[in-house]
């Protein structure tokens, strides 16, 4: 079984979040951009209690 992670990241040159699945899942789209941090932390969360993934927070904002 991979390891994966999930990354919750500042979007580059713009404002929101993007959530990227690393190593991505083939067929499954599960990467988002989301406009603020508690959308994309709540998609984060969601993938990592149905996948088991664990998340890397390089948004600045969490606590």
């Amino acid at each position: 079984m991979t390891s994966r992670v999930i990354e919750v990241a500042p979007l580059p040159n713009r404002d929101g979040f993007s959530v990227i699945v690393q190593p991505p899942i083939p067929d499954e789209p599960l990467d988002a951009e989301l406009p603020d941090y508690d959308r994309a932390r709540a998609w984060a969360d969601g993938l990592r209690r149905t996948r088991g993934s664990r998340i890397i927070d390089r948004s600045g904002e969490a606590i």
